[in-house]
């Protein structure tokens, strides 16, 4: 594909993320305080709307070549915007379900999906790539109620995660030091769990560093992890528990483990007791 086509796709692309943050500023409104998550999902698909049409500006008139490698670091803000948009429509679902936010919510996550997995394409072989290909769940079992989950991998450990016990995604423009005892977000000092440490697993050499917020029994706090499985946003029937392998890492603090496709473990871990 010529860089000229590239370009007008993504102008496409910008436009559209305008549309979609005014559409959903709009809902925000009408949900009054239930749409505060909305408001900032919004504002958030309108920041990275200007970093987009601000990269195919200088694209166009700039007098050097155009570096689609720049372009990786707001299709993976797009992408974690993703994971937030479902995580505002899986937590709202009770809350303003008179408003009919959640199901609006749900079409504009899915909009947001398609445009960054359009954008990692035009990325060529700078996109994020995963340490795992993702399996699906195996030995499913029939049940009533449906729930969404995330994958992740922290020191190489492939764990999952219920995105209702998942508040934010985020990503930080640097690796997690060990003198980092906090994490800022919208204003708010979080602490930030070194799992890492606690356990001795090695720490991500990436650039990129994914964190999920969890609210457990003592409030909200941090965990970092090597990666995120972003794809990872569709309702899947609950897996059959297994018992987690011996010597594995999490393997005295799992409060679930299921089988994946091709050997391979996912386990849900009990950050509390890890905490502790």
């Amino acid at each position: 594909m010529k860089n000229e086509k590239k370009l007008w796709l993504l102008e496409q692309y910008s436009q559209k993320l305008w549309n979609i943050s005014l559409a959903l500023i709009t809902e925000a409104a009408r949900a009054g305080e239930h749409g505060r998550g909305y408001a900032i999902v919004s504002f958030e698909a309108r920041i990275v709307a200007d970093k987009l049409n601000e990269f195919v500006g200088d694209a166009k008139f700039g007098s050097g070549a155009v570096d689609f490698a720049a372009l990786t670091s707001i299709t993976l803000q797009l992408q974690f915007l993703c994971v937030n948009a479902e995580l505002e429509t899986i937590n709202g679902v009770d809350k303003s379900m008179e408003f009919n936010i959640p199901k609006s919510m749900a079409v504009f996550a899915e909009q947001l999906r398609r445009i960054s997995w359009k954008m990692q394409e035009l990325c060529d072989d700078h996109a994020w790539r995963k340490p795992f290909v993702l399996p699906e769940l195996a030995d499913p079992v029939d049940a009533n109620e449906l729930d969404c989950f995330l994958l992740f991998t922290v020191g190489g450990h492939t764990l999952i995660e219920n995105m209702r016990n998942i508040r934010e995604v985020q990503s930080l423009c640097r690796c997690i030091t060990d003198a980092d005892t906090h994490i800022s977000l919208r204003g708010e000092e979080i602490p930030l769990f070194d799992v890492y440490k606690k356990l001795g697993l090695p720490m991500p050499g990436e650039r990129w560093q994914p964190i999920f917020v969890l609210e457990g029994k003592g409030g909200l706090f941090a965990v970092p992890a090597d990666d995120i499985e972003i794809g990872l946003l569709e309702f899947s029937p609950k897996g059959r528990p297994h018992q987690a392998a011996a010597g594995h890492a999490f393997a005295d603090f799992a409060r679930e483990c299921w089988a994946l496709t091709g050997g391979e473990q996912a386990i849900f871990v009990d950050w509390e007791k890890l905490r502790g």
